[in-house]
């Protein structure tokens, strides 16, 4: 597998072509029941052509997966959706409130 950022595009790239194989437009353009039908057929290695030299489909749609995962998640609105406080719950932080100041940091001089 190329690097991530190599993978992405020309695996986005690949994507793309496939969407434009199976419906004769851009993945962008396709309705989620399409988009979903050309992630499966990536997902399950049903997808060929000279896009996917170096790229295996079904890993390609593992990282990708992973990576989107990972960028949902930095948003802490969506951790605190499913109840994790991430940082929040560490030692330290438990005693720090709205506008107050851990006991290690230091005090504003003014």
């Amino acid at each position: 597998m190329p690097d991530d950022a190599t993978l992405f595009e020309l695996g986005l790239g690949a994507l793309d072509a496939a969407a434009h194989g199976m419906f004769s437009r851009d993945f962008v353009g396709l309705d989620v029941e399409q988009q979903d039908e050309v992630l499966r057929a990536i997902q399950f290695n049903r997808v060929s052509g000279p896009e996917w030299k170096g790229i295996k489909p079904d890993r390609f749609f593992e990282e990708l997966l992973a990576a989107l995962v990972d960028i949902f998640y930095a948003q802490p609105v969506a951790l605190d959706e499913i109840g994790y406080a991430g940082f929040a719950d560490a030692r330290g932080w438990q005693a720090v409130g709205l506008e107050a100041r851990a006991a290690h940091e230091p005090e504003r001089i003014a």
